[in-house]
């Protein structure tokens, strides 16, 4: 006959947006205040299916006096590049018996890293064209589709209105992260004085 009582966990929630190393706090407690492992894992179809988390930190050894503590879930590994809004996380604690799960949720994961890119000038600017070539190199580390927008200033930087542009800005491949876009320059400085800076937002 087994009398030992298996130990309970309780998660506290989480809140706002997380990404990366996730602190994860918890208690445990144990009538027999034994030295307890916890068990952790995720969710991302609403607890349909558990997948076991990567983990640093306290995960063995833990005296189950319901006292505080905190293990990190290194998300990062285990869902790189992904932004989903309902993930969920349960943990249980183990000694000779393993205890109840406890879960919390959802949760806001944005391990998604946002796109860079480098703007230049593709060829030399004459002060009488029309229109200005600019040559982007797009990088992502998760090779998503991407689009860009593209802004003009004229005063250093301060303020930025859209500049009319054409070519490719929009259903980016991987494949074609390097390009070239056309400027309209009559169109947005008829005058063409002075100096501007443009701005390309991926």
């Amino acid at each position: 006959m087994d009398y030992n009582a298996p130990p309970v966990t309780v998660l506290s929630p989480l809140s706002g947006e997380v990404s990366g190393d996730v602190a994860v706090s918890f208690t445990v407690t144990d009538a027999e205040r034994d030295k307890v492992s916890i068990i952790l894992g995720y969710s991302i179809d609403n607890r349909r299916t558990w997948y076991d988390a990567e983990t640093s930190g306290e995960i063995s050894g833990i005296v189950a006096n319901g006292g505080n503590h905190v293990v990190t879930w290194r998300s990062g590994n285990d869902l790189p590049g992904r932004d989903e809004e309902g993930i969920w996380l349960r943990m249980a604690a183990a000694d000779a018996d393993t205890g109840a799960f406890a879960e919390i949720g959802p949760i806001h994961l944005d391990n998604n890293r946002p796109p860079t890119v480098r703007l230049s000038l593709a060829s030399p600017l004459s002060p009488y064209a029309e229109t200005v070539e600019l040559q982007y190199e797009l990088a992502d580390s998760e090779r998503n589709m991407l689009r860009i927008e593209m802004f003009f200033s004229t005063d250093s930087g301060k303020t930025y209105a859209p500049a009319s542009i054409t070519g490719k800005t929009s259903s980016i491949f991987s494949s074609g992260y390097a390009g070239t876009v056309q400027w309209n320059l009559a169109a947005d400085l008829p005058d063409r004085i002075g100096e501007a800076v443009v701005k390309c937002i991926p």
